[in-house]
C-alpha cells in the first residue's frame, strides 16, 4: 500500500475497532477518513479489498476475531477495579 492508502486504512481500522463495523456509503467513509474525494479515488480499491461487505455494513476479519475478547478484557477489568475500590 502507499502512504495515502495505508493513512486511509488505518483511519477506517481504527473506527472499525471502535464500532465494530463501518457503512458501506464511500460519503461516510471519506468523512471517516478525513479524505478528499481525489485521495479516495486513488485509494479506495486497496483500502476496500482488506474489508468484507456483510449486508449494509464493511467488517474486517481481524476486528472481528479479537474484538469481542478485547471488550470482554475491558468489562472484566473494569468490574475488577469496582470491586477492588469497595474494599
Amino acid at each position: 500500500m502507499t502512504v495515502e492508502e495505508r493513512g486511509i486504512y488505518r483511519e477506517l481500522l481504527d473506527h472499525c475497532w471502535v464500532e465494530g463495523s463501518l457503512p458501506a456509503d464511500d460519503r461516510m467513509l471519506i468523512l471517516i477518513a478525513g479524505a478528499n474525494a481525489g485521495e479516495w479515488e486513488r485509494s479506495s480499491q486497496a483500502v476496500l479489498s482488506k474489508f468484507s461487505q456483510i449486508g449494509e455494513r464493511l467488517h474486517h476479519p481481524r476486528v472481528d476475531s479479537r474484538r469481542p475478547e478485547l471488550l470482554s478484557y475491558h468489562i472484566e477489568r473494569s468490574e475488577s477495579g469496582k470491586r477492588g475500590g469497595k474494599k
